[in-house]
C-alpha cells in the first residue's frame, strides 16, 4: 500500500464549468484546492481531468461563437466584418493602382537614354560666358 495522503476528491463538473469560462489550469487548480504542479501531475495520471477541461473549453468556444453569430445576424457590423475575416477569408486589402506609371522595365532604350541625358548636370559657364 503506497504511503502519503489519499488523493483529494475533485468535482469534474466544477472543472468543466471553470474551463467553459476559459479559466487557466492554475486557476482551476487553486479553486479545487491543489497547487498547479500537483494538479498538472494528477491530470497526467487521470485522463478524465484533461477530458473535463477540454470539454469545458470546447463548450465555451461554441457558446462564444454562437453569441458572436447572433450579434452579427442582428446587425453588429463589427462582428459581421470580424466573422467574415475569420471564416470567409475576407480581409482589408487595399490595392492602389496608379494610371500612367511605368517601371524602368517598361521603358524603351530610347526613353532610358533620354532620361539619362536629362539627368546630366549642366556645364558651368565661366566668367566670360564660355562653358568649359
Amino acid at each position: 500500500m503506497p504511503g502519503g495522503r489519499p488523493p483529494k476528491d475533485i468535482d469534474l463538473e466544477e472543472i468543466e464549468r471553470m474551463a467553459r469560462t476559459f479559466c487557466t489550469e492554475a486557476e482551476i487548480a487553486y479553486v479545487v484546492g491543489l497547487r498547479p504542479d500537483s494538479f498538472s501531475h494528477r491530470k497526467g495520471r487521470e485522463p478524465e481531468l484533461a477530458q473535463a477541461i477540454e470539454k469545458g473549453r470546447a463548450d465555451g468556444r461554441r457558446s462564444l461563437r454562437q453569441k458572436q453569430y447572433v450579434m452579427a445576424m442582428n446587425g453588429n457590423v463589427t462582428m459581421l466584418i470580424w466573422l467574415g475575416k475569420q471564416y470567409l477569408d475576407q480581409s482589408d486589402r487595399h490595392e492602389i493602382k496608379a494610371a500612367g506609371i511605368r517601371t524602368v522595365e517598361d521603358l524603351t532604350d530610347e526613353e532610358l537614354l533620354e532620361i539619362a541625358a536629362r539627368g546630366k548636370p549642366a556645364k558651368k559657364k565661366d566668367a566670360d560666358g564660355d562653358s568649359g
